[in-house]
């Protein structure tokens, strides 16, 4: 089960990562920094996420990985559940229903104050 130690760590780490992190093609380096927008979208779900996964006593919905995207995004991966959530640079999230085979998005309001997120 994913701790909220866990995730700050993990997000700590994904905040630090620098341009090419991911390595070079054709002598391009690949991986983008990923924005504070995104580290912060995704801090708020994985914590809310987890407390909820306390509260219900549901440990499977707290078992994630943070991982990055060469987008510079975030990704989180419920490998047990067969989902994934994927915090995107452009403010849109996805997620994949693996088990279910559905796909689903959400692109938050441009003005910040209706945001909510």
């Amino acid at each position: 089960m994913t701790t909220l130690t866990e995730v700050n760590r993990q997000l700590a780490h994904l905040a630090g990562l620098k341009q090419g992190w991911y390595g070079t093609f054709n002598q391009t380096p690949e991986g983008e920094p990923i924005p504070t927008t995104v580290i912060n979208r995704a801090r708020i779900f994985a914590e809310t996420f987890v407390e909820h996964a306390a509260k219900i006593g549901e440990p499977l919905f707290a078992d994630f990985t943070l991982t990055p995207t060469v987008e510079g995004g975030i990704q989180l991966e419920w490998h047990q559940l067969g989902g994934e959530m994927d915090f995107n640079p452009d403010g849109s999230i996805h997620f994949y229903d693996f088990k279910n085979d559905n796909v689903h998005m959400w692109v938050p309001p441009s003005d910040p104050e209706e945001e909510g997120f």
